[in-house]
């Protein structure tokens, strides 16, 4: 059975204890929502009490200076 939103919510809320800190990754096609899934989860994680998780995005990390 897929995980759903709140599955994968539920999930990330688990992910940092005793004050460490977590880094949760998404991979994906061009396309595919990755940005905006991230950007929802961050929303959600952040809707009640302090914030606490951000979107780092990596588009174009891979690219040279250069280019």
């Amino acid at each position: 059975m897929p995980l759903t939103f709140d599955d994968l919510l539920a999930r990330a809320r688990a992910l940092p204890s005793g004050g460490r800190r977590a880094v949760l990754g998404i991979a994906g096609s061009p396309g595919a929502g990755k940005s905006t899934l991230a950007e929802r989860l961050v929303r959600e994680l952040n809707g009640a009490g302090d914030p606490w998780a951000a979107h780092v995005p990596m588009d174009g990390f891979h690219l040279a200076d250069a280019e």
